[in-house]
């Protein structure tokens, strides 16, 4: 059976003993005997630094994972938001078209108006106040009228 050489390195210090073994042409025996006795310990060292790679693999996935989770949350809170604003817009819209059916009470105190007007103020105000938290361009109401 043919042997593969190979070169290793020793350290100065024990060139004394390698140079000894060399000597009884023992050093190979020595060298493989020794491989042997440490294969197992060889192989645990090799598959736990194959376990902590893909550790460190399976980390940078659960970070790529969060980052991507992040941005889906934040389109679905903006197309939310992007609902949330068309269905306020035809709200606001719809209570606009009121309007001429709530003039006639405008010229009295508001503590003299009936309720209808109050709800149907409260709600056209709310209405506009939650569009313009969400940063709603209300020149759009008047595009729409013309």
């Amino acid at each position: 059976m043919s042997k593969p050489t190979i070169t290793i390195c020793i350290d100065l210090d024990l060139m004394d003993i390698v140079k000894e073994l060399q000597s009884r042409r023992q050093f190979s025996k020595f060298i493989q005997d020794a491989l042997r006795s440490h294969r197992h310990i060889i192989e645990s060292e090799s598959l736990e630094n194959e376990l902590s790679k893909i550790s460190e693999q399976i980390e940078a996935l659960n970070l790529q994972s969060d980052k991507i989770k992040s941005k889906i949350n934040e389109v679905k809170a903006k197309e939310f938001e992007k609902e949330s604003m068309i269905e306020l817009e035809l709200k606001l819209r719809e209570l606009n078209l009121m309007k001429p059916q709530f003039e006639i009470w405008e010229n009295l105190p508001i503590n003299k108006r009936p309720p209808s007007w109050v709800e149907w103020n409260r709600s056209r105000l709310e209405t506009g106040e939650k569009l313009k938290s969400l940063g709603y361009d209300f020149s759009r109401l008047k595009e729409g009228t013309n």
